[in-house]
């Protein structure tokens, strides 16, 4: 039986794969708003394009996700340090389901 840290490559290579899509999908769809959720995957999808730190070069408004809030003050942080792979699924979830209720008002 393998141990929970074998796993942990594959869950950061599915979670760096939803952070990128999800970013560049809002970003094509200019659906990008001041939504604390939709800029929190912003800088995630950032974080994951380069190398997996954080590189905030500046905020549009407030990034914020659950119990996690993004400031300028985590620039080079790693993301790995910040959240785990799990989180950023569960903000994928999150922004499906608002989403989701846009089209659906």
């Amino acid at each position: 039986m393998l141990a929970d840290a074998d796993y942990t490559p594959t869950f950061w290579a599915w979670s760096n794969l939803l952070a990128l899509e999800l970013g560049q999908s809002l970003g094509e769809l200019r659906y990008l708003d001041n939504r604390p959720s939709f800029e929190f995957a912003r800088h995630v999808r950032n974080a994951v394009a380069h190398g997996g730190t954080f590189d905030i070069r500046h905020m549009v408004g407030p990034a914020g996700f659950a119990e996690f809030e993004i400031v300028p003050a985590l620039n080079g942080t790693p993301l790995a340090d910040f959240v785990s792979p799990g989180d950023v699924m569960a903000l994928f979830e999150s922004v499906l389901d608002d989403l989701r209720n846009d089209f659906l008002e």
